[in-house]
């Protein structure tokens, strides 16, 4: 009998829940802004972008619908992805997602398959980025020695200068009017490349300005030799370093 009784209670459990798994319909999306120059990497979460730079809006989930209001914007858009270029200043910019998705009234009675989402964010004019100025720090793997790096903008150019990122380097190719760098600029971020000129050890990597518009990390390695050539050239083993500072 108690052999019975206990085959009988492993024969026994709770029936699945079908709704333990799933979720009521919410919509969701990031603002992200993109650094143009065409890396997956290079497209940020932001809610302050700067003037040039295109600014995307994308569905974190897939719904059935989509339906976009960004600013002043007659338009509607209806796709998952919305990618726009912002070209003058704004304080304040709405964008409105309502998606759609089948209901799950089964499991959510209040669930009617609709949801609006509103978020806002800004357009500065790129000329008062944050990010240019002076700073003074050491390499993480150096502390002890201090120095100075300044991020400039010839506006003659339209180009963006980091110089000084290696101590006593700043190569100049006068041919082309730059100073050696490839520079991407977002709302207080760079992508950097060193790579015009095969000077200073071509260092890659990223200008990160805190919340607070004062400190500055920047990890970037660097050595001879373009790391994404094929085959490589003149290429040496790449260090990797990292710049912390602080705004003078």
């Amino acid at each position: 009998m108690a052999i019975g009784i206990m085959f009988s209670l492993e024969g026994c459990g709770d029936e699945p829940n079908p709704c333990e798994a799933l979720k009521p319909m919410e919509a969701k999306f990031t603002i992200r802004e993109k650094l143009l120059n065409d890396l997956p990497t290079d497209t940020l979460q932001a809610d302050t972008t700067i003037t040039g730079n295109v600014v995307a809006f994308e569905a974190s989930e897939d719904y059935d619908n989509y339906e976009w209001k960004i600013g002043l914007d007659p338009k509607t858009f209806t796709t998952k992805k919305v990618s726009l270029l912002f070209l003058y200043p704004e304080d304040k910019i709405a964008v409105r997602l309502i998606a759609k998705k089948k209901s799950l009234k089964n499991c959510f009675p209040k669930d009617d398959g609709i949801d609006t989402l509103v978020k806002y964010f800004a357009v500065i004019d790129k000329a008062v980025n944050p990010v240019y100025g002076s700073y003074s720090g050491y390499l993480i793997a150096n502390p002890s020695d201090r120095f100075e790096i300044t991020v400039t903008h010839d506006q003659w150019f339209d180009q963006v200068n980091i110089l000084n990122l290696n101590k006593g380097c700043n190569p100049v190719d006068e041919s082309i009017g730059i100073r050696g760098f490839q520079c991407f600029v977002g709302f207080k971020k760079i992508s950097f490349y060193g790579g015009y000129v095969n000077q200073c050890k071509r260092p890659i990597g990223w200008f990160y300005l805190a919340k607070n518009g004062k400190d500055v990390s920047i990890p970037f390695d660097e050595g001879n030799g373009a790391p994404n050539q094929v085959p490589p050239v003149n290429e040496t083993k790449r260090i990797k370093y990292e710049f912390i500072g602080r705004k003078k």
